[in-house]
């Protein structure tokens, strides 16, 4: 409503809004990065289910589709990366301390 209002003060709404959510991404980017890619590593689903389908297969052809890697989704894991990228250069000015989190998620992400 402000910005239809009067949209040359779309700066000033800005810079008030941003410092004061900084805290949730902040939280955010911590969790992300001490979760998603640590779940991924340990996937316990994957753990199980693929030796024993590998116990299961009785043909060539089912074993290989037992080995065979899953498949990686652009759509939904690119932007779970670029949203992670996002804060953390937009709050890395207001609130330097999520940038070793942001850090910390890249890196565990090279590691997968």
């Amino acid at each position: 409503v402000q910005v239809a209002d009067a949209p040359t003060s779309l700066a000033h709404i800005l810079g008030e809004a941003v410092p004061r959510a900084a805290d949730f991404f902040v939280n955010y980017v911590c969790l992300s990065a001490l979760t998603w890619f640590p779940m991924e590593l340990c996937d316990p689903v994957q753990l199980v289910l693929v030796p024993l389908q590998r116990c299961m297969a009785r043909t060539a052809r089912s074993r290989r589709a037992a080995t065979q890697a899953c498949p990686f989704h652009y759509g939904h894991e690119a932007p779970k990366h670029l949203l992670i990228f996002t804060l953390g250069t937009v709050y890395s000015v207001v609130n330097p301390v999520i940038l070793p989190f942001a850090a910390l998620y890249f890196g565990f992400g090279f590691v997968v």
